[in-house]
């Protein structure tokens, strides 16, 4: 809708969730920077994850439990997972005449631009908001 009524020539679409109070401009700077330099149609935020997909599972009717992912590796130990990242919504840009084509940020050659932890809370609860505060308390001089 906003590209179809802001008077201009855009070459991104840059989209910034309000639930993500701790990214910075140098977020969203190197999000354009990279997908204009990886000549990729997206650029997206993420974090490493502590939590691997390979160590969750899906439990039927009767309470079993299955694999979400089938482990396709030797891997019976948490440090010996591949890394896994996961989207943070901080930070999403795609180029405009891409975007109008496929109407998301995802794609085979959406690049990741990766935060750390302390920048990549989403706040979606209020656990989340709890922990927001505490950051920024912790960090006056930055935020």
């Amino acid at each position: 809708h906003a590209l179809d009524n802001i008077d201009g020539s855009y070459d991104d679409i840059v989209l910034l969730q309000p639930t993500s109070p701790l990214r910075q401009a140098e977020d969203i700077d190197n999000c354009v920077k990279l997908r204009q330099e990886r000549n990729a149609s997206a650029c997206v935020t993420v974090c490493k994850t502590e939590k691997s997909p390979y160590w969750m599972f899906q439990i039927d009717g009767h309470g079993r439990m299955t694999p979400f992912l089938e482990k396709d590796g030797p891997w019976h130990q948490r440090q010996n997972l591949p890394l896994a990242y996961a989207a943070n919504g901080a930070v999403y840009v795609a180029d405009v005449e891409w975007y109008r084509e496929n109407q998301t940020f995802y794609g085979p050659d959406t690049v990741a631009h990766i935060m750390p932890p302390e920048r990549s809370v989403d706040v979606d609860t209020e656990l989340d908001l709890m922990l927001v505060e505490t950051i920024m308390k912790a960090n006056k001089r930055i935020y």
